[in-house]
């Protein structure tokens, strides 16, 4: 995986994803520009952390379905992410830890989109055509 400067089309990183990886689904840059996290295409759905010098700071399972989209929050000061697919959401932080999506009353669905706001709330898009409005990992509306 590389990380290219879009004005001058040079390769500024390259990212190495561990053995077993089967290509990149999903990647995001978090805000500051200091972490860049992908979902790979492997039967596990992993999720890999990146230092913006290419580190790799973790590696977990993401989910048994792939893995379509993944964000970055855009509150100032927070490094936390989402990623969401096939029948699922997931919030991961910094250090690894995964909270899946809690729904309640809300239809479950899968979701082909997440984005966050810059004051922190989670938005995903539906597979069955409802935008679903996120608080923590807790489903708080969808419409």
């Amino acid at each position: 995986m590389f990380l290219w400067d879009s004005c001058s089309a040079t390769k500024t990183q390259r990212f190495k994803l561990p053995r077993g990886s089967r290509g990149v689904s999903a990647c995001g840059i978090s805000v500051d520009g200091s972490m860049i996290a992908a979902a790979d295409l492997h039967d596990k759905h992993k999720v890999h952390m990146f230092s913006s010098a290419g580190d790799l700071k973790w590696c977990n399972n993401g989910s048994g379905d792939k893995i379509l989209d993944l964000a970055f929050n855009r509150k100032e000061g927070t490094t936390n992410f989402a990623t969401a697919g096939r029948k699922h959401i997931a919030f991961w932080d910094e250090s690894g830890d995964k909270k899946n999506g809690i729904f309640g009353s809300e239809d479950r669905t899968s979701f082909s989109c997440v984005t966050w706001c810059k004051q922190g709330m989670c938005y995903t898009g539906g597979a069955n055509g409802k935008l679903y409005t996120w608080e923590g990992n807790t489903c708080k509306s969808s419409v």
